[in-house]
């Protein structure tokens, strides 16, 4: 089985059924193959061979889907990157891929050193530079079609966002991708009916999923630019009917702190990235009344590694639930032996979606991958994790993201959640780590809210209730008041930037703080 068979099964078994809806356009599944049949040859009568890079620095467009599928066919790894990324670091990626072709929205006024450059929107008066670049459409010739399927083993680069240092990219393969959505649709069962809504950017593994899980089962995938979240989803469920929502925390707070109609029509929404607060699950349950919520819990490097099933989330309410079918998980302690339930540990993951590795990395893939003895493949995901004694995983935190404050090990989502179950109109709320000689690092606490909140009673009451829910050592020493939080560019909350702000910035304007008197 290949990848590129199920959009080629689509246009054979559904050729007049929608395959993509975006801002711009609506294509059949006939269309689409067509389209990518045409992209496919023009990578090969251009010179990629199987195996070359193609940087793919696309908004959620018809383009990207085209390109996606297209580099695939002809045999490439796609290396999809969010158009937001600064050119600097666009150029760190170009230098560690190798990537000899890049398809852009508009062209990049730095002189990359890149063979082929293509854009979807050309401007007709160019200058001298931008004659370097092609118009994309121009490799899309309807006439160009029957392109023979050449795909090969590795069909994607994945870098990793939020690291330190320089962008580091995950090598999945074919085998990957076709067991990773197989298993994520056993649970979620998509179907010729299902119309799938998503505003994850496809540079995020999460949003370049929905396009695979959505094209091998015949459903239509409303492919939108998160932008204009706000402003028009509510319109969109309503009017076109959607079934399926995936998101974010980020997304789905700020949805549900200004909505109060309700959808019928949504079946199920998915979660993975930052962990949904309890509280905020019920108001999903209550927007969505006819629908299933699906936390699920995943890293790049294996993306899905479990999901909760809807009837378990009263009863689990901290889980992150079961490992997918085909694979295992097992608890490990600093030694490498297996922890005890309800011990925490490191988790470690076995499967057929675990990732190649690292692109140009060996030893750190030798430090991540592992396989044994006899054959078997592990992931060391670096994450904090415990089982229960029926099997259920708990997520405690990433070690990048746990901190030591008064000689206890914190973490955040502790802390955030006694907020966030406590104040309703607290639409969010991060807890952050920033070094302190007194106490190692002094805990500091950001609400996200409306404007049209009391801020300074509200940072009072904040800093009582973790007086009086958490232990001392937990409590956070300052509160802010935010109306948004900065994001990274897969949609993620930016702990990182948050810390460099207050360090930074504090005091600026957009925040209102207030000190815990401990």
């Amino acid at each position: 089985m290949y990848v590129s068979e199920w959009l080629e099964s689509g246009a054979r078994l559904w050729p007049e059924k929608v395959a993509v809806n975006t801002r711009q356009y609506q294509v059949t599944y006939s269309q689409l193959f067509n389209y990518v049949q045409a992209f496919c040859n023009s990578c090969r009568s251009n010179g990629m061979h199987r195996g070359d890079r193609v940087i793919l620095y696309l908004s959620n467009t018809l383009e990207a889907v085209i390109a996606i599928f297209g580099v695939i066919r002809a045999g490439g790894m796609i290396v999809c990157i969010s158009p937001r990324t600064p050119v600097p670091k666009l150029k760190q990626i170009l230098s560690d891929s190798g990537a000899q072709i890049i398809v852009a929205d508009h062209y990049i006024e730095d002189d990359l050193q890149i063979k082929i450059k293509l854009a979807v929107h050309i401007n007709n008066n160019v200058t001298e530079q931008q004659r370097s670049w092609t118009s994309l459409w121009d490799w899309v010739r309807i006439e160009n079609i029957n392109a023979p399927l050449n795909e090969g083993e590795h069909l994607a680069l994945i870098y990793t966002s939020g690291s330190t240092g320089s962008p580091k990219g995950i090598i999945s393969t074919r085998n990957n991708i076709l067991f990773s959505t197989k298993a994520i649709n056993q649970f979620l069962m998509h179907g010729y009916d299902d119309r799938v809504l998503s505003y994850l950017p496809l540079s995020f593994d999460y949003g370049l999923y929905q396009l695979f899980l959505t094209i091998s089962s015949g459903a239509t995938l409303y492919l939108r630019d998160s932008r204009k979240f706000a402003v028009e989803i509510s319109t969109l469920l309503r009017t076109e009917q959607i079934t399926g929502l995936p998101g974010l925390r980020s997304l789905f707070a700020y949805f549900l702190l200004s909505k109060k109609e309700t959808f019928e029509s949504i079946r199920y929404v998915t979660n993975t990235g930052d962990a949904l607060p309890p509280n905020l699950v019920q108001q999903l349950q209550s927007t969505f009344p006819q629908s299933k919520v699906y936390l699920m819990y995943g890293l790049s490097e294996c993306k899905r590694v479990s999901i909760l099933p809807p009837a378990d989330l009263q009863r689990k309410p901290n889980s992150v639930g079961l490992p997918l079918r085909g694979t295992s998980v097992r608890i490990v302690d600093d030694l490498g032996q297996l922890c005890a339930p309800f011990v925490e540990g490191e988790l470690v993951v076995e499967g057929q979606h675990i990732c190649a590795g690292y692109w140009g990395r060996e030893e750190e893939t030798k430090d991540t991958f592992l396989t044994t003895d006899n054959g078997v493949r592990l992931l060391k995901t670096g994450d904090i994790c415990y089982l229960d004694d029926e099997g259920y995983l708990y997520y405690v935190g990433r070690r990048d993201k746990m901190f030591k404050s008064k000689g206890y090990r914190i973490d955040p989502l502790e802390i955030e959640n006694s907020v966030t179950d406590n104040f309703t109109e607290v639409a969010d709320a991060i807890a952050i780590g920033v070094p302190n000689p007194r106490d190692g690092m002094k805990i500091i606490l950001f609400a996200r809210t409306s404007p049209h909140v009391d801020k300074e009673h509200l940072m009072q009451s904040i800093i009582e209730s973790c007086q009086l829910l958490l232990e001392p050592w937990k409590q956070p020493e300052e509160v802010f008041i935010m109306e948004k939080f900065p994001l990274t560019t897969s949609g993620k909350i930016d702990r990182r930037l948050l810390t460099e702000n207050y360090i930074k910035e504090r005091g600026n304007e957009s925040v209102r703080s207030g000190t815990a008197n401990n």
